[in-house]
């Protein structure tokens, strides 16, 4: 299980994915689903908690940079 954690709106937020799935259709979803703004997004952070499946858990890490950078190049 991978735990993709952010705030937005000065609220916390968490997502649980399961093995296999997409994290950035994820993330889109809730995004649209709570009315919020991919620049509202502020430290974001990704726990792996199972370890057999490494290689999602190191694209999600890696993602979650990307996002996280990206979100503030977009707030200057």
């Amino acid at each position: 299980m991978i735990k993709l954690f952010f705030t937005a709106k000065n609220k916390k937020y968490s997502i649980d994915l399961e093995r296999g799935q997409d994290l950035l259709l994820a993330l889109d979803n809730f995004i649209k689903s709570n009315r919020l703004r991919f620049t509202h997004l502020k430290n974001i952070k990704v726990r792996c908690f199972d370890f057999k499946d490494s290689v999602s858990c190191r694209i999600a890490k890696i993602i979650s940079v990307v996002l996280s950078l990206r979100s503030r190049k977009q707030a200057k």
